[in-house]
């Protein structure tokens, strides 16, 4: 029941805010093509919703993937990715330069040697640059990690989070952004990198083109899973409310 309800929650509630001027929320729709730990091509999907109101900024997305083909050799049909990951961050900008943030993230990826990854972090950010055109920043800071192999060892750390963030507004009508983070201990290092180009069509439709690159510097113990990278080109839809 409380799963149900929560599930519910993420799926309407930022329709409940959209005609609240602090919110704005974003819909995408299209097909990814993916190179790592599955080579598939497939419909995704995505949500985010934000909300920033003077000091206080709330960022939280949302995204899934699902491909499901026939075994050309047994004729059933049967996943070949599954990819759910929610990310949600809270910025209180304290002065024009400096920021605090508070940040959780969850992965379940079914075409992984994790069976879920959990990480939270809390720190400092910096804006380089902050223009109407052009925004700039950098964090970082101490958190923690947890996750489960495919073999159901559990695993606990200590991490230390970087991120960069970058938005450009190359013309009134296309804009790029960039967004890496690395969480890091003396265990394992993950680097996410993100480059996304946005071009407006009308109104509140936009197409984006995205590149994702995700890489392990260490795996757990060998598995079917055992790239170290994965590579991800997303081309999609966008609405904006």
């Amino acid at each position: 029941m409380v799963k149900a309800i929560g599930i519910l929650w993420v799926l309407f509630c930022p329709f409940l805010f959209a005609g609240d001027r602090y919110w704005q929320n974003e819909i995408d729709i299209g097909m990814l093509f993916y190179n790592g730990n599955n080579n598939a091509k497939h419909v995704n999907g995505s949500l985010l919703s934000e909300y920033q109101h003077v000091m206080l900024e709330n960022s939280f997305r949302v995204t899934g993937l699902l491909a499901i083909n026939k075994n050309t050799q047994t004729h059933y049909k049967e996943r070949n990715a599954e990819k759910y990951t929610f990310t949600d961050t809270i910025y209180y900008t304290f002065s024009p330069k400096h920021f605090s943030y508070l940040r959780g993230e969850g992965v379940k990826d079914h075409f992984s040697p994790y069976a879920y990854e959990f990480t939270e972090s809390i720190g400092y950010g910096y804006h380089i640059f902050k223009r109407d055109n052009l925004v700039w920043q950098i964090s970082g800071g101490p958190g923690g990690r947890h996750n489960k192999t495919v073999y159901g060892f559990h695993q606990d750390e200590f991490i230390a989070h970087l991120a960069n963030e970058l938005y450009y507004e190359i013309t009134r009508y296309t804009s790029f952004k960039q967004s890496l983070s690395i969480d890091s201990s003396p265990v394992n290092t993950k680097s996410h990198l993100i480059n996304e180009l946005k071009t407006a069509l009308f109104g509140p439709v936009a197409t984006k083109i995205s590149f994702e690159l995700e890489h392990y510097v260490n795996l757990p113990a060998p598995s079917e899973y055992s790239q170290k990278t994965d590579a991800t080109t997303k081309v999609t839809l966008s609405y904006t409310f």
